[in-house]
């Protein structure tokens, strides 16, 4: 898509690095590229299965209804 991003890794920073990429654009053909109409709502949705999971995978014990009260 041509939007090369500088380099997030443990050389750089000296700590372990997590990358996770959520698609948000589609390339429809001939240099056109398109996003659905509701964007916002699936970025929104990605962020919070993201955080819901690195919470519940760093936090033993931790259950889903703890991280609803959390970030409420």
């Amino acid at each position: 898509m041509g939007n090369d991003r500088a380099e997030l890794s443990r050389r750089l920073l000296g700590v372990p690095v997590l990358a996770v990429g959520v698609p948000t654009v589609v390339d429809a053909g001939d240099g056109l590229i398109v996003t659905p109409r509701s964007i916002d709502q699936y970025v929104r949705d990605a962020g919070r299965l993201i955080g819901y999971g690195l919470n519940l995978a760093f936090h033993a014990g931790l259950t889903v209804t703890d991280v609803d009260m959390l970030v409420g």
